[in-house]
């Protein structure tokens, strides 16, 4: 019977020493559902239980099934760490997008508050004045348009404000 510190990292693997048959007759034990035992084993495979008792005493059977179930919850833990972290940082990374997507969108409102601010205050249109004796004449009036200036500075304070919050964020 090999000692406990015969049973390597993995003892859930065929031993040093053990036959083909003891380790193919292990496998059947280590992979039945629900609760195991040696009786299930052997009729699962229709042999004799004392010669299956025999090799899982020699063997080591229900350590090396323990070490194996041991196993599949740490890589069970494992795994979803890692399926943790990676959606950590699926979110991490979505709120680094966002930061830059409003950054830009900031940029932009200043751009467009520039190109705004280029536009005249005033603009020439042409009005036709109807006389008292009836005559019309068409004339050219200056029209004062402040509203194009007020809306280019709240562009420009709005794209403000969103670039300088997206670089405190960042």
């Amino acid at each position: 019977m090999p000692r406990a510190d015969q049973l390597g990292d993995e003892p859930w693997h065929k031993l040093p020493g053990e036959t083909r048959k003891a380790y193919a007759a292990f496998h059947v034990f280590l992979t039945l559902p629900g609760k195991r035992s040696i009786r299930a084993a052997a009729m699962k495979c229709g042999k004799n239980v004392s010669h299956y008792a025999d090799w899982s005493v020699r063997n080591r059977w229900q350590e090396r099934a323990d070490a194996y179930a041991d196993h599949l919850v740490q890589r069970d833990l494992e795994e979803r760490e890692r399926l943790a972290r990676q959606e950590a940082e699926k979110w991490r990374q979505r709120e680094r997008d966002l930061i830059e997507k409003e950054y830009e969108q900031g940029m932009q409102f200043i751009g467009d508050a520039d190109l705004l601010r280029r536009l005249p205050l005033t603009k020439h249109e042409h009005v036709k004045k109807r006389y008292d004796d009836g005559r019309e004449k068409e004339i050219e009036v200056l029209v004062v348009n402040p509203s194009v200036k007020v809306h280019a500075l709240r562009c420009a304070q709005g794209g403000q404000a969103m670039a300088a919050d997206a670089i405190r964020q960042a």
